[in-house]
């Protein structure tokens, strides 16, 4: 099997692992991954100054054009998008999480100029807002190289102008993505609503959505990356079924078995 580069866009520390962290640990991949906030690239470097195969970037990653980066209090709602405190004023503890405490301008930078995200297999992003820029300035690696990307999307703008989920499913369509799962949907209690009754609440605001390649055009991918997407399938996802698809067409195009093995072995 392929190793498997993973680029991730908005690799904060929230102190709980990220999905590809077993994958790397294991050493079955290089992880390319950005933070423009300084303060936690700097905590990020200080974590895997031993590691090999991880490389952290201090960039803010998007469609190549200037922008400013909201810094705010709690450092995961940092964005390139100004918080949108008229709409998470209508929600209990929320604003309170986007509090704006520095700005600075930042220059962000094209996935598809950086030689360190070529051929990458992987997209993560969460990246507070910008996801949609970071797709525009990734058009080549999405249409010849990224097989799975798993991106934040909200339902609500929490930032001024930001894109929403229809935006960021239509781009990714665009260069023959389909949604494959998703995360739990996040519904924060309401304003109007009594605090404690939490799961009650129906208000979707936000989840993260994984996307592949379409599978009904699999046998169409080059050989390495049927096998990377089946990998990020089954180690990432536990998407045996989809992994099991994407095997069987390879089987069929390269005479191989590894359909056959890996039902074997589930």
């Amino acid at each position: 099997m392929p190793r498997i580069k993973v680029i991730a866009a908005g690799a904060s520390d929230l102190g709980t692992p990220e999905i590809y962290t077993e994958m790397i640990h294991k050493g079955f991949g290089d992880l390319v991954a950005f933070e423009p906030d300084r303060e936690a690239y700097e905590r990020l470097k200080e974590k895997s100054f031993s590691s090999s195969n991880v490389l952290y970037l201090p960039m803010a990653v998007g469609d190549g054009s200037e922008s400013t980066l909201y810094l705010t209090n709690t450092g995961m709602t940092s964005s390139l998008f100004q918080p949108n405190h008229q709409l998470l004023e209508r929600f209990h503890d929320l604003a309170e999480l986007y509090q704006v405490v520095s700005e600075e301008k930042v220059k962000t930078v094209r996935l598809d100029d950086l030689e360190e995200a070529s051929d990458a297999d992987w997209l993560v992003m969460d990246t507070q807002g910008s996801e949609l820029s970071i797709i525009h300035g990734a058009a080549r690696l999405l249409s010849e190289s990224i097989v799975v990307v798993q991106t934040e999307v909200l339902f609500v703008p929490h930032y001024i102008g930001q894109p929403l989920f229809s935006d960021i499913d239509i781009a990714l369509r665009k260069h023959g993505f389909l949604i494959h799962s998703l995360t739990g949907i996040a519904c924060p209690v309401m304003k109007s609503f009594p605090k404690n009754l939490t799961s009650l609440c129906t208000q979707a605001s936000w989840t993260d959505f994984i996307y592949a390649k379409d599978f009904m055009r699999v046998g169409e991918l080059p050989s390495r990356k049927r096998l990377a997407l089946a990998v990020i399938l089954h180690e990432a996802y536990r998407s045996y079924d989809l992994c099991s698809h994407v095997l069987k067409i390879h089987d069929e195009i390269e005479g191989t078995s590894f359909y056959d093995i890996y039902l074997s072995k589930l």
